[in-house]
């Protein structure tokens, strides 16, 4: 995990902290209670921050693997059915590893 999103969860969990602590400790003028709804907070902060990181990273993603792709090759309909059926492949044996988790994938011969 880049450090910089290490640091973006740690600031969004103590930010949530922080506001949820003194909300609570305002409203409710007990420490502990106010204590638990600082945890809740922090927690929610943080799983939120990670959402939108992960959401503003994977547009990024996308925006530069759209600019880096030609836009027409003579094989790209022969890469794409390629990559169509390698995908497929690969759905069905993670379905199937899946639906059997104890089934052991590679099997040796005595």
């Amino acid at each position: 995990m880049n450090d910089f999103a290490k640091f973006f969860f740690c600031a969004a969990g103590f930010l949530g902290f922080s506001l949820f602590f003194t909300v609570a400790l305002f409203l409710h003028g007990g420490a502990s209670q106010a204590l638990f709804y600082g945890a809740s907070g922090c927690l929610l902060f943080s799983l939120s921050g990670r959402f939108l990181l992960g959401f503003a990273l994977k547009g990024a993603l996308d925006q530069s693997l759209r600019g880096s792709v030609p836009q027409k090759a003579e094989g790209s309909l022969e890469q794409k059915t390629s990559l169509l059926e390698q995908e497929k492949l690969t759905a069905e044996r993670m379905t199937e590893s899946v639906a059997n988790p104890k089934k052991s994938i590679v099997e040796a011969k005595v």
